[in-house]
């Protein structure tokens, strides 16, 4: 041992413990170590012997010999191993989760068709025209006639009976109004076969449950479209039987039931061509929506 300049010779069985910092000096590039064919260990031996200048270098453990039956394990042997589809496993897998099925929307568009107006004009005196409703009938068959203003609301007759009209004047302000007559005129038409002329009458009528501008009705129609549409739907679904449910575009109620599910019409776009549909499911808390094309 070197003290300065002063040097002490010490035996090694006198030396009990050695303690200090150890410092390993490289004389090459640290990049160049970096290489998959090196591996460098540090290891201290324990001597009981004299020291020598040769020291065998310490084994190290590289590869496992071949084994045929392969296993991810190598040295150490993990407590519980399980065998599943012929591989060892620390643990089972779990099991996959079924996906629940998701229901079909369940509605399918069967036809699109303009509907006609429940009234059609037949007759006038002076200028006050009478209508036929289509909807109320007489036991005979024969559509109910209603005289009717020009300028007043009108709603359906409660609890009407047989020979009276089913039409009644209301308030401007009632939800139930269904229709006034803004105008009527008795004009004169001429055949255009013939060249006879005939009087006609000709109605301006505002439908207060239809969008868009008021519509004419004239004496000549026997059908009148007024721009309401008469849709028809087909529910289906698994373990139910198939219904068919029809609605016009201007009822206020576009709402049905099938199979404990809940169809409502939303929205009708007559410019694009669409009906959006949304599904009320009591087992399910989102609501579900799906558009058709006409």
């Amino acid at each position: 041992m070197r003290n300065g300049k002063e040097t002490n010779q010490v035996k090694i069985s006198d030396i009990k413990r050695i303690k200090g910092r150890l410092y390993l000096n490289i004389n090459t590039d640290l990049k160049a170590l970096n290489h998959p064919e090196y591996n460098i260990s540090f290891y201290q031996k324990s001597l009981t012997a004299p020291v020598t200048t040769t020291l065998q270098e310490k084994a190290k453990w590289t590869t496992g010999l071949a084994d045929i039956n392969h296993t991810i394990y190598d040295m150490f042997t993990p407590p519980i191993i399980f065998i599943h589809d012929g591989q060892l496993t620390t643990k089972l897998p779990e099991k996959e989760k079924e996906e629940e099925e998701v229901e079909p929307f369940g509605l399918s568009l069967v036809d699109v068709n303009k509907a006609e107006y429940p009234i059609r004009l037949k007759s006038w005196v002076g200028q006050t025209p009478y209508f036929e409703d289509l909807i109320t009938k007489e036991a005979s068959g024969v559509a109910v006639r209603n005289r009717i203003e020009v300028g007043k609301p009108y709603k359906r007759t409660e609890n009407r009976k047989p020979g009276q009209p089913s039409l009644e004047i209301c308030d401007h302000n009632d939800s139930d109004k269904i229709f006034i007559v803004q105008f009527f005129a008795v004009q004169q038409y001429r055949n255009p076969d013939t060249g006879g002329l005939k009087p006609v009458g000709r109605a301006m009528i505002k439908d207060f449950q239809m969008e868009g501008a008021p519509f004419e009705i004239n004496s000549l129609m026997n059908k009148v479209y007024a721009g309401s549409l008469k849709i028809t739907f087909r529910a289906s679904l698994p373990g139910l039987a198939t219904e068919e449910f029809t609605f016009e575009s201007s009822d206020v109620e576009r709402v049905f039931d099938f199979g404990g599910r809940r169809y409502q019409i939303s929205n009708i776009d007559f410019e694009n061509k669409i009906i959006k549909v949304v599904k009320q499911d009591p087992r399910s808390a989102e609501d579900t929506f799906q558009s058709f094309s006409f």
